[in-house]
């Protein structure tokens, strides 16, 4: 993995990749400071850990200190081959110079626990993961909150299927709210396939108050990081497959930028015809102090995918529009200024403010309406007989305040708008 952060002084970027050594008995991790600039590298440490699948996760600067999640593998041989026998995850904390502090492990309950994202406050650490009993096919994912000694305050354990069929990407945009991203789960015959994009915006209680969705440009969309900018946007980054599955490759690296409430602001896919990215995606992704955006991925070029090539290290650097060298047509195949379904935008739920009554209009059959509060606690829930299209909802038992209504469609998509109701 290859990860990007802003430096404490704003001039550099720190690029974090990791490597296995063939003899798989080690892992280094280097750090690397960039000169965003100049786009020069101005220094390299390496920290080797004592084994070969040693993944660090997300990377956070607190401090003088940098945080580190990672997860771990163990292996054992059997007949000449090497399995992972169970997964942890721990919490490294280094110095600038890339000395380890402490290394700490995770409370665990699972035999495979793989390690996706952490925030960090002034006293407490809240950490996204996958569980599984077993190495395919996560079972769930575990959201838990620690104090600073990493004593259990508060655990999220929820199924899979139920919110991302990739692992869960952590994000803070505010004190209460948080972003949960992933890639929604279909069921394709025997085996689930990921799809689109999904961001749950949920409570600290784990309730969800907000759904956001990214179309997949073709087969899947996962959603690698997020990223807060002043607690009223994010980007997002990621893999998205397109066009270069017709070539045999696997996907293309992906940036956009969005707002809480679901409007995206831009969204682009980025491909060297020249480079030919076959395997290629990204981890992270930041927003620098002079307003550039800066990801790091991973890639295999286009004509080794086939063969035993190693991953390279990616960095993607862009200004705020997300394009490169000023120009949004330099390195993107796919660029969309909103890539939501145009028939969900024409659904209309009004009046807003509201005083009495919601009236619904909609292209698609409405199965059922749900209204929440800002807490992510359900106030009403309604069938809807015959999964009409244009229908009245009554609000007058609700109290003056802010709630988001979710109509539940027939064709299991969920429409998400944020309403108002007054005396």
């Amino acid at each position: 993995n290859s990860l990007c952060i802003d430096f404490p002084n704003g001039d550099y970027g720190v690029f974090f990749s990791k490597v296995g050594l063939a003899d798989q008995s080690k892992a280094n991790i280097f750090l690397d400071r960039l000169d965003v600039e100049n786009k020069n590298l101005n220094s390299s440490t390496q920290i080797t850990f004592d084994t070969a699948f040693f993944t660090p996760r997300d990377i956070k600067i607190v401090d003088s200190s940098i945080l580190i999640l990672s997860d771990k593998s163990f292996q054992r041989i059997v007949d000449n081959v090497v399995l992972i026998d169970s997964t942890k995850i721990y919490l490294i904390e280094a110095d600038f110079h890339g000395r380890v502090i402490q290394q700490m492990e995770i409370q665990n309950t699972n035999r495979y626990n793989y390690a996706s994202s952490f925030l960090v406050s002034d006293s407490s650490f809240t950490i996204s993961s996958t569980v599984s009993n077993r190495t395919i096919n996560p079972d769930g994912y575990n959201i838990k909150c620690f104090d600073q000694f990493l004593n259990l305050l508060w655990e999220v354990e929820q199924p899979i299927i139920t919110l991302s069929g990739s692992i869960p990407i952590l994000e803070s945009m505010s004190d209460s709210i948080l972003l949960l991203g992933g890639s929604a789960l279909f069921d394709n015959g025997m085996i689930p396939r990921r799809g689109d994009a999904k961001i749950d915006v949920f409570n600290i209680n784990g309730n969800v108050i907000n759904q956001i969705w990214r179309e997949r440009t073709r087969t899947q969309f996962l959603v690698n990081s997020l990223y807060s900018i002043n607690n009223e946007k994010f980007l997002g980054c990621g893999l998205d497959d397109n066009a270069l599955l017709d070539l045999g490759g696997i996907g293309a690296p992906r940036i956009f930028k969005s707002n809480i409430e679901g409007d995206n602001i831009w969204d682009h896919t980025y491909w060297d015809g020249n480079l030919n990215l076959s395997h290629s995606y990204l981890n992270n992704v930041v927003e620098l102090s002079d307003g550039q955006i800066m990801a790091g991925g991973v890639y295999i070029d286009f004509e080794n995918h086939l063969g035993n090539s190693p991953f390279k290290c990616l960095v993607i650097l862009t200004d705020s529009l997300g394009c490169i060298n000023g120009d949004c047509n330099d390195l993107i195949i796919t660029s969309v200024e909103n890539p939501k379904n145009e028939a969900l935008e024409t659904i209309k739920i009004f009046p807003n403010p509201t005083t009495d009554i919601l009236n619904i209009n909609s292209p698609f059959d409405v199965e059922a309406v749900q209204i929440v509060n800002m807490l992510g606690e359900n106030i009403f829930k309604q069938e809807i007989e015959g999964n009409q299209k244009q229908f009245a909802i009554d609000a007058n038992f609700l109290p003056n305040g802010t709630y988001m209504a979710h109509l539940h469609l027939k064709n299991k998509r969920v429409y998400t708008s944020r309403f108002i109701k007054l005396n």
